[in-house]
């Protein structure tokens, strides 16, 4: 009998929330499940100094009436990498699989790391409305986010040819990292 790698499967904010775009967590899950892989959900759904950057967040988009994503702050970023290492070795998994570039930025654990996620930063700028008019710092901050994770990664796993396309031509990554999943 073929034994499976065991996988951390890595999500942030309510990841069996079915009504949560992060609802497609359950089946993944089951999927792998099915496919015979032992998997520990790693769920974050603690923000990390989360009241500073809601607060941030408010001045930017009702003041400043621009775009802002806390999810991408670098220090948000280093706090979901810490915890998510935590998590990881207690759980004592083959693989890490994050449903988002962003936990993986700052994730450093000695197992092979894959993220998937449906678009890259900058099609993300183009594309979904929420992330119209970003402020610079946001912008710099969303775009060295998707660089570092795709540096950190062992492989990116888009649900597009064209968002995969996008992060190859964007962010530099060698297309062996990158596969296409629908």
């Amino acid at each position: 009998e073929e034994i499976r790698p065991s996988v951390g499967l890595v999500c942030l904010r309510g990841a069996i929330n079915m009504s949560s775009w992060l609802g497609n967590a359950r089946a993944i899950e089951d999927g792998l499940r099915v496919l015979g892989h032992r998997v520990e959900r790693i769920d974050i759904s603690r923000e990390h100094l989360s009241l500073l950057y809601k607060a941030k967040q408010l001045l930017v988009t009702k003041v400043l009436g621009r775009g802002y994503s806390r999810h991408r702050e670098p220090a948000m970023l280093r706090s979901y990498g810490e915890a998510i290492a935590r998590a990881v070795a207690a759980a004592n998994v083959d693989v890490v699989l994050a449903l988002t570039a962003m936990p993986v930025a700052e994730l450093d654990c000695p197992q092979p790391v894959v993220f998937w996620a449906d678009a890259p930063f900058v099609e993300m700028l183009q594309k979904y409305p929420n992330f119209c008019n970003m402020s610079p710092a946001t912008l710099e901050a969303g775009h060295e986010m998707e660089r570092r994770a795709h540096t950190r990664a062992t492989l990116a796993i888009y649900s597009s040819d064209w968002a995969a396309e996008s992060a190859v031509r964007h962010y530099n990554v060698p297309t062996e990292k990158i596969r296409t999943v629908s």
